[in-house]
């Protein structure tokens, strides 16, 4: 049976957090958790390089607001006009002590009501932060108060169930987590593919090039027998893109590529495909590989000719090359093409050997976007879990405990 209590009714303490001043942190001392580790997502994020701390010699000061492994933290501010950290909570996923900032609340979790994670799934879903950014007020750093949040209420099934929903939504998130590992693992190998390909030390048949398939360069040393040394412009031609003002965009089919990637859609392009087109000014270093007709914004340079190399090659070699000692300005990061065009880079002259490079590259590239595919579906499935365990629409035996886990195993 379903019963509906106030947080108040459900918590035995609410802990908020200490208001440091900037004169008391020190280099070195115990971490203080504030804000910044929770993230939009509900995970707590720390580093500890990063974070400001308070001198160890002095703990016995505040020992009110210390944490440790495992414990309940909320969110209570957020300087976005959306509002979407405000109410999000985390459990302190690892062992230390932590000192707890201003505007993050710690909640200790009457065990005898609520399981303490299937609070904290609560306090992650939609139902939680929709009524904690209705009471968060107008001004840009939106707060709720420890009262705010103690007022609200929350409907919970008995202990057993509790627990069964958190295994269930505890196993989507294992799932998850998995996948990410598997994803940073492959990206390690297309980085490790692309520097070895893209040098021609690895030739596209996974075989490796022996001493004499090499000849010497002045400046790049070892460069494979059948590739030419020039200035990038022998490669390629970059263009700067044209300028389109938001005013100016009629919506239509046509992706409008800006430095930091496709926002917008107009109703005309002016590039045909394939495209590769690279920041200039803003965000810099970033490539974007496009596949139909497009308009490159003026904030971008796109390969005008690709002097008969394979466009996907291109691309990829784009990626490896350093801008950063290109920049002109202070203010905002600016390429100039010609700066680029002048870098001397190494490339196959034979377009087959380009494409077979590509396609064992894109191998690899193919395969990190399915597991960010299926992510994407995990995280549907988590939402719609969510939804429905934690609020009862659908219910969930304690019985049909190994049943309910092994679907997402």
């Amino acid at each position: 049976m379903w019963k509906i209590y106030k947080i108040k009714e459900i918590i035995n303490d609410f802990q908020n957090g200490y208001a440091f001043k900037a004169d008391q942190y020190v280099e070195a001392g115990v971490p203080i958790i504030s804000m910044q580790s929770i993230s939009l997502e509900g995970k707590f994020v720390f580093n500890p390089d990063t974070v400001s701390k308070w001198d160890e010699n002095t703990l016995d000061k505040l020992t009110d607001f210390i944490l440790k492994k495992d414990d309940l933290i909320i969110a209570m501010t957020d300087v976005t006009p959306t509002k979407n950290l405000i109410g999000c909570s985390t459990l302190v996923d690892r062992k230390g002590i932590f000192l707890l900032n201003q505007r993050v609340g710690k909640i200790e979790v009457n065990e005898n009501f609520a399981f303490k994670i299937f609070l904290d799934y609560y306090f992650k879903s939609n139902i939680w932060r929709n009524y904690c950014r209705s009471i968060a007020g107008l001004s840009v750093q939106a707060n709720i108060s420890e009262r705010g949040i103690c007022r609200g209420k929350i409907k919970l099934p008995p202990l057993p169930e509790q627990k069964t929903i958190a295994a269930i939504l505890s196993k989507v998130d294992e799932a998850i987590a998995a996948v990410e590992d598997s994803i940073k693992a492959a990206e390690k190998v297309k980085k490790a593919l692309m520097q070895n390909l893209l040098t021609g030390k690895l030739k596209p048949d996974g075989t490796w090039r022996s001493e004499d398939e090499f000849y010497t360069d002045e400046k790049f040393g070892k460069i494979p027998k059948g590739w030419q040394v020039a200035r990038f412009k022998n490669f390629a031609v970059l263009q700067r893109g044209k300028d389109l003002t938001d005013n100016n965009v009629i919506s239509g089919n046509f992706p409008v590529v800006k430095s930091n990637g496709i926002q917008i859609y107009h109703n005309e392009y002016f590039v045909e495909p394939p495209g590769v087109v690279t920041g200039r000014s803003g965000t810099i270093g970033k490539v974007f590989y496009i596949e139909n007709q497009f308009w490159s914004h003026n904030t971008t340079l796109y390969v005008k000719d690709f002097k008969s190399n394979y466009p996907k090659y291109i691309y990829y070699l784009i990626q490896r090359m350093k801008f950063e000692q290109h920049y002109a300005g202070t203010t905002v990061p600016t390429l100039n093409r010609n700066d680029i065009h002048k870098i001397k880079v190494s490339c196959p002259n034979n377009i087959n050997e380009q494409k077979e490079i590509i396609i064992k590259i894109d191998e690899t590239e193919q395969l990190i976007q399915t597991k960010h595919s299926k992510i994407e579906i995990l995280k549907k499935l988590k939402k719609s879990l969510m939804q429905n365990l934690l609020t009862g629409k659908i219910r969930v035996n304690p019985s049909q405990f190994q049943q309910e886990i092994s679907r997402f195993s």
